[in-house]
């Protein structure tokens, strides 16, 4: 279970630290027709892809480190990379539900008034 468990760790972490994101999105006001800039839009995605990027880093780093004591072959990583990526994608149909319903269920109005007034 211990060279599961850091797998499902990462995708809890991973999968809670993005509907984090979308709830902070929300709390700044980036969900409001009347604030969705273009800086607004690049932050919200760039910034999810770093938090991404950091959350992969700290899972592979932790798995290197405890599970194959700093020495694994590519094999062995792309397994883990593979692993956790399936269970980021089985965890993300209840985030978007948490976000889309309970969080901001009037995003996608917002959205489709903001995209016809700006074409």
């Amino acid at each position: 279970m211990k060279k599961l468990g850091i797998e499902i760790k990462w995708a809890a972490i991973l999968t809670c630290l993005t509907v984090l994101w979308f709830l902070g999105e929300k709390l700044i006001g980036f969900h409001n027709p009347d604030n969705q800039s273009i800086s607004s839009i690049l932050l919200g995605i760039f910034g999810l892809y770093g938090l991404v990027f950091a959350c992969y880093f700290f899972a592979y780093k932790e798995k290197k480190s405890v599970i194959f004591q700093n020495n694994w072959s590519i094999k062995e990583a792309f397994k883990f990379g593979l692993l956790l990526t399936s269970m980021v994608a089985m965890l993300n149909p209840i985030a978007q539900y948490i976000m889309y319903t309970s969080i901001a269920p009037d995003y996608f109005e917002n959205k489709i008034l903001y995209l016809q007034e700006n074409n």
